[in-house]
C-alpha cells in the first residue's frame, strides 16, 4: 500500500505547470480527471479549480508564474481554452528544464524563469488543442473572481458582487454554473 499525499481543490490567479520528473500523479481540473506520468506535465490557467494526488515514489517540478511573465501565452488563454490539460513533455525540453530549474526556489531570476517556461509554453500550445471559447462569460467570471480575491476578508454574497462588476446576478450564477459542469 502506497502512501498517498495530496493537494487539496484549490484555485488562484496564476498559470501552473506540474511537471512529473519521477513516478505518477492523478490530476483533476474541474470535473475531469487526468493521470500524469514521469516525462509529463499537467497545465492548469488561471482561476480553473485543481487538485492533485500522489503516490510517495513521485517527484515533481510545481511552476507558478503570472500573466506578466508570459503576455502572449495568456493573451491566448483570454479567448481559448486548452481541449486537455496534460502533455508529453519532448527530451530537449525536459534537459532545457532541468539545467535551468534550480534546487530552490526561483521566484527572483526573471532570465531564468523565461528559460523555463519558453519551451513548456511552446509544447503546451502545440499539443493541448485550443478551442475558442465564449468571451462574455469568460469576462464576467474572472471580472467576478478578481473581485472576490481583492474582498475575500469581506463577507461577500452574489448580489454583492454582481452589483460591483455591473451584471445581474442570475447571469452570474449562469456563469459559475456553466463552469462546474
Amino acid at each position: 500500500h502506497a502512501e498517498i499525499s495530496s493537494v487539496p481543490e484549490h484555485m488562484h490567479g496564476s498559470l501552473e505547470i506540474v511537471l512529473v520528473t519521477k513516478g505518477s500523479l492523478k490530476a483533476s481540473i474541474g470535473a475531469r480527471e487526468y493521470f500524469v506520468n514521469s516525462g509529463e506535465a499537467f497545465f492548469i490557467p488561471p482561476f480553473e479549480a485543481h487538485s492533485y494526488q500522489m503516490d510517495h515514489t513521485c517527484t515533481m517540478h510545481v511552476l507558478m508564474f503570472t500573466k506578466e511573465l508570459t503576455p502572449h501565452f495568456y493573451a491566448l488563454l483570454k479567448n481559448n481554452i486548452p481541449d486537455k490539460h496534460t502533455f508529453s513533455v519532448s527530451p530537449e525540453c525536459f534537459a532545457i528544464t532541468k539545467h535551468f530549474i534550480p534546487e530552490k526556489k526561483m521566484k527572483d531570476n526573471y532570465f531564468r524563469a523565461q528559460a523555463v517556461l519558453a519551451p513548456l509554453i511552446c509544447e503546451i500550445s502545440e499539443k493541448c488543442n485550443f478551442s475558442p471559447c465564449g468571451n462574455a462569460l469568460n469576462d464576467v467570471f474572472y471580472s467576478a473572481l478578481k473581485y472576490m480575491s481583492a474582498h475575500a476578508a469581506e463577507p461577500l454574497n452574489r448580489e454583492m458582487v454582481a452589483k460591483a462588476i455591473g451584471v445581474h446576478p442570475i447571469p452570474l450564477s449562469k456563469c459559475f454554473s456553466s463552469r462546474a459542469d
